[in-house]
């Protein structure tokens, strides 16, 4: 049987796996750009037909552009997160010695307007002996951003968000874990896909996100040879993100 040579084979080196990444993240791209465009008319034209034709529809039909413009909006939401997370990808690591401590007060400066309040009134407990790591320090702060808004976003409905940051070695590597004490993941089994893009574990009684948080955490440590472990925590339940990078001596021990 004659043997044939497939059409897109698969990358042998690092620089063609480079290459693939790129040609998919510039796809993503254009796909992301000419989506906005009717997103942007939906959004616009329900606008203009509630300013003109308001007065005169019903209170149903109201209702309907009303879910009209929010499904829209929404759907905006997403292809931004999408577009972000992809840009992840335009990195290169540089890494260098990257005090941890001084990372997640950043982070905590910069969880976005909607989380601002939370996060002043959130129990916070920073551990006092967080290390310095290897890592490329926009990555990492990237990473523990992601983590930090979902332990945020994601807390029981009347109940104070409480927080804790922690690290240490797990044999060849550093572990930053972040402790809340949120609904956690509804069952053991979807733990794997809490971090995948688009996955949403929970209703919008929780947070109306676009489910990307997680999952551009995990690609941002990837980038950078780490890895993110998600786990349940025991009564009174959460959930505990543990931020994995490999130990470096050339990093304080």
């Amino acid at each position: 049987m004659r043997r044939t040579t497939p059409p897109n084979p698969p990358p042998r080196t690092a620089a063609d796996l480079e290459q693939l990444v790129r040609a998919y993240e510039e796809l993503a791209q254009r796909a992301i750009h000419d989506l906005r465009a009717p997103i942007r008319a939906t959004v616009g034209f329900s606008e203009l037909l509630a300013t003109h034709a308001g007065p005169g529809l019903s209170a149903d039909a109201r209702r309907y552009l009303e879910r009209i413009r929010e499904g829209a909006e929404r759907l905006r939401g997403r292809m931004d997160a999408f577009s972000d997370h992809c840009s992840v990808l335009r990195r290169v690591p540089q890494p260098a010695d990257v005090d941890v401590a001084s990372v997640v007060a950043a982070a905590l400066r910069h969880v976005g307007a909607d989380l601002e309040a939370v996060a002043r009134d959130s129990d916070l407990e920073i551990a006092p002996d967080l290390p310095v790591v290897r890592a490329d320090a926009t990555l990492l702060s990237r990473a523990l951003l992601e983590v930090l808004r979902n332990a945020l976003k994601f807390r029981r409905p009347g109940v104070r968000a409480r927080i804790r940051v922690h690290a240490g070695r797990a044999g060849d590597a550093w572990e930053i874990a972040v402790d809340d004490e949120g609904p956690g993941v509804p069952a053991a089994g979807l733990l794997e896909q809490a971090a995948e893009p688009f996955r949403r574990l929970h209703g919008d009684e929780y947070a109306d996100g676009a489910g990307m948080g997680l999952a551009t955490a995990c690609l941002a440590l990837r980038m950078q040879g780490g890895a993110l472990r998600l786990e349940q925590r025991p009564p009174p339940g959460g959930l505990s993100a543990v931020l994995s990078l490999p130990a470096s001596p050339l990093a304080g021990a």
